[in-house]
């Protein structure tokens, strides 16, 4: 019995002592390769164990561990030697420490965000790779250089990693990656409404000659790792602004981007890519078209399944043939809807010659509480029109879809806050024509008050430049 538990002994203490040797190389040869190397490749130093055995290491190690452990209590309480218990329990710490280093390489510390927001995009640098390296942004060009090198040569940019190229959109076609491509190795990284991503490696000698063997390691070790880092790269999400300024940018990237070719005959325009949280992007294209002579016309509309089911694919392009000899006038209406059915939504009149205009109006629906004559404001309370097939919003509002809606619809009114505007001096104004629904009355602020009067009816306002250009009473069933 003796002699079998001898041999047991001996077997547990191979076992804790490979256990221990795996433990130290797992924990300690990504350190080893990254002062070699000055790059973190414990990836491919933990794959060397991995392979030798066929088995997952550090469970293996885990395992061991816990053997151990059961082990080295068994023998205490047997009252084995003290030889025994110190060499187990010296392997067993071992592991354990090798074992927190291990979980401390796996799990470093977060990557330093670079974020560039004049162009809006950003990258995770890691931070061995951040002490290597230093960013230089010389205008459309963003150098990742190699510090040692660049120190070397500070007169100019030298020892480039890698590079990352930008195009405006408005100077440069996707053509410009591709021409690139074909020079230098230029590659599309990305793009967002207004620019174009490219990057590449340099071409020439970025390394001295008289560079130490290490230098040069180095520096082929920090282009693999800039390729590693491109992979982090994201268009940064205009969300970050201000709900003003997202709009801004939005009008005025859509608008940049359509563009009708009467040569051709053809209609283009890009969808933005991102917009703001809890809002849907409205597009709609319609216009009139002569038939034979120039007297006769039809309307048209184009793309009506995106526009009913805001379907629109966010950053593609569509186009629509219209000819130029036909075409009396294209309207294209867009903009922003959020969760309450308000809309900003701006119009584009488009020529036969191809020439645009951008009509900028929002409008909303609303509850009309006063006017001041002498100031000539306006003070409304915004609502939301609410139908009852919407399930969604119905749900999203906790509403009851047989009791809240016994007409088919519900005015919600988030807050009792109120805005104010000013009413244009050449204000339209239409009133429901009782007789007709179909045409509404044209009147004037004396006919509006007289209708306010009767009851609280919903408006919809018209909002151009800031000023108040329509008012249009609703109509509720």
């Amino acid at each position: 019995m003796n002699r079998n538990w001898k041999f047991f002994n001996y077997l547990i203490s191979t076992i804790l002592g490979l256990a221990a040797i795996l433990s130290i190389y797992c924990a300690w040869s990504p350190f080893i390769f990254t002062i070699y190397n000055n790059s973190t490749l414990q990836s491919n130093a933990m794959e060397v164990p991995m392979r030798m055995v066929g088995v997952n290491v550090p469970n293996l190690i885990w395992l061991g561990a816990a053997v151990g452990i059961i082990i080295f209590l068994l023998a205490k309480r047997r009252k084995l030697s003290a030889g025994f218990l110190w060499i187990n329990g010296i392997a067993i710490l071992i592991i354990l420490g090798n074992i927190i280093v291990w979980i401390a390489w796996m799990h470093p510390q977060p990557d330093f965000l670079y974020e560039n927001d004049e162009f809006g995009f950003s990258l995770q640098i890691p931070d061995d790779f951040r002490d290597t390296v230093d960013i230089k942004e010389d205008g459309n060009f963003i150098y990742f250089v190699n510090k040692e090198i660049q120190a070397a040569e500070p007169d100019y940019i030298f020892g480039t990693v890698g590079r990352i190229e930008i195009y405006d959109k408005e100077a440069y076609t996707k053509e410009r990656i591709y021409e690139g491509a074909d020079i230098y190795g230029l590659r599309y990284l990305g793009e967002n409404e207004k620019y174009y991503f490219g990057w590449a490696h340099a071409t020439d000698v970025q390394v001295p000659d008289e560079a130490s063997g290490q230098l040069s390691r180095q520096f082929r070790g920090m282009e693999e790792e800039f390729n590693e880092m491109l992979k982090t790269f994201k268009i940064i999400d205009i969300s970050g602004f201000d709900i003003a300024s997202q709009k801004e940018y939005i009008t005025d990237n859509f608008y940049k981007s359509v563009n009708y070719d009467p040569s051709q005959g053809l209609l283009g325009f890009t969808i933005p890519i991102t917009i703001p949280e809890s809002y849907r992007f409205y597009l709609h294209v319609s216009g009139r078209m002569f038939m034979g002579n120039k007297s006769d016309g039809m309307s048209f509309h184009a793309f009506d399944e995106e526009s009913e089911n805001f379907s629109w694919e966010m950053g593609k392009t569509y186009t629509y043939a219209l000819n130029s000899e036909n075409l009396d006038d294209c309207i294209i209406d867009f903009g922003l809807i959020d969760t309450n059915n308000n809309e900003l939504v701006h119009t584009i009149h488009i020529s036969p010659d191809g020439t645009k205009i951008l009509d900028n109006t929002s409008k909303l629906l609303c509850y009309i509480k006063n006017y001041n004559e002498k100031t000539r404001m306006l003070t409304f309370d915004e609502i939301e029109w609410i139908l009852q097939t919407d399930t969604k919003r119905v749900k999203e509002l906790g509403l009851d879809a047989e009791l809240d809606f016994p007409d088919g619809y519900y005015n919600y009114n988030e807050s009792e806050e109120k805005n104010s505007l000013k009413v244009a001096d050449d204000v339209n104004i239409f009133i429901l024509n009782w007789s007709d629904l179909a045409k509404p009355s044209l009147t004037d602020l004396n006919g509006l008050k007289k209708r306010m009067m009767e009851y609280q009816f919903p408006f919809q306002l018209t909002i151009k430049d800031g000023v108040i250009a329509q008012i249009s009473q609703a109509y509720t069933p």
